[in-house]
């Protein structure tokens, strides 16, 4: 059998608990009750964000992927075209991380003759690669 408490009894319930939060500690089942629902609305709201943080990780990884693909071929293409290509380049290349920068280098390496056509790689007219 539950006690009953009478609704004239909550205000001076709620009174105590404001004024003397220590009190809990000297009603277990309360204290035990509001664990319980705390930890209930902890686990809801962890639930509620891992689809977000998972899709937000998952995008974030293709995007990367898809950099480094490009990365990849743009360094594929000037090895293939010029040979062997110096470590400053690849570190140039490795930096790109804009999509149309990546096209319009491509495109750039595949009409080039030598590395020095490209004004991408050779911002300063003065250094020779």
């Amino acid at each position: 059998m539950r006690p009953k408490i009478n609704e004239e009894t909550w205000p001076y319930i709620d009174s105590l608990l404001q004024e003397v939060p220590e009190a809990i500690e000297n009603l277990p089942s309360l204290k035990n009750s509001i664990q319980t629902v705390a930890r209930k609305a902890a686990r809801e709201a962890v639930a509620g964000m891992m689809p977000a943080v998972i899709h937000d990780a998952v995008q974030k990884g293709v995007v990367i992927g898809e950099q480094r693909g490009r990365q990849q071929t743009l360094l594929t293409v000037l090895q293939h075209k010029f040979g062997e290509i110096p470590p400053e380049v690849v570190r140039q290349v490795e930096q790109i991380t804009n999509v149309d920068q990546f096209d319009r280098y491509l495109i750039q390496t595949l009409t080039a003759t030598s590395l020095a056509e490209l004004p991408w790689l050779n911002p300063n007219p003065t250094v020779t690669l």
